[in-house]
Parts: C-alpha cells; structure tokens; sequence
C-alpha cells in the first residue's frame, strides 16, 4: 500500500498495474488523491480510488481517467450523515453544494462521542518515564 502519490510513478511507467487504485485515507488525504489522479493519465489507465465511495465518487468524477468507485458496506458512512450520498442504478448521485457536501448528523454524533476528560496520569510520551529502549 502507497503512502505517497508519487511511490505510483515506477508502477505508472513500467506497466506494473492495470488499475490506478489509491487509499485516500494512507495516501495523503484529498491531496495525494488527487496528486495521482492527476498521474494516470499518462498511462491511460482507468482510475478508481480505493475506500469511502461518499468521498472517492468525487475523485471519479473529477479525474480524466476515472471509471468505478469501490463500496465496502462495513465502511459505509451514509448512517451518520444528514443527507447521505443517493445511489440508484449503482451511480451514486453527486451533492449540488460547495466541498464534498456532507454533514455529519447531530443525533449520529452521541454514539460515536470521544471524552478527552480522563487522561492518564503517566502518558507514553511524558519525559519523566524511563524510555525502555534506551541503553544506560
């Protein structure tokens, strides 16, 4: 797995892949998304982002080589957002608003709430504990 847009050029020059398929999650965000897309056409190979289809649809949409948009049901967000993405016919339907359109829902957020008020008293990167690996 790439983590960056341009680990894709050897592969891009040299054939070694028949689909351009990063993760938008490892491979630096919308940025490096689109830092590939942007590389794929010099091979004329099909683009078609890896993970979160609410998101990567936009990728598709925009790249000159776009083609699928991959849906993995265990990943999907359209539960906690407030207008999720409109599939029909497998073509999920692009938002009409500015950014990638999505809110997420307020009743959605109590099942996923994170507390920062516990913190641990001795935290790994606290420089009064005795890093382990250090030789004396």
């Amino acid at each position: 797995m790439f983590t960056r847009p341009e680990r894709f050029d050897a592969l891009l020059e040299n054939g070694g892949i028949g689909v351009v398929q990063p993760d938008l999650v490892r491979g630096g965000g919308v940025t490096g998304g689109f830092d590939v897309a942007r590389r794929a056409p010099s091979s004329h190979l099909p683009f078609a982002p890896h993970f979160y289809y609410a998101i990567s649809v936009h990728f598709v949409s925009a790249a000159p080589t776009g083609w699928i948009v991959e849906y993995v049901p265990e990943y999907d967000i359209a539960p906690v957002l407030e207008t999720p993405p409109e599939i029909a016919d497998a073509i999920v339907e692009l938002p009409d608003v500015p950014g990638h359109g999505y809110a997420v829902d307020p009743d959605a957020r109590e099942g996923f709430e994170v507390s920062f008020d516990r913190v641990p008293k001795r935290h790994a990167l606290d420089p009064s504990r005795r890093d382990h690996r250090r030789r004396s």
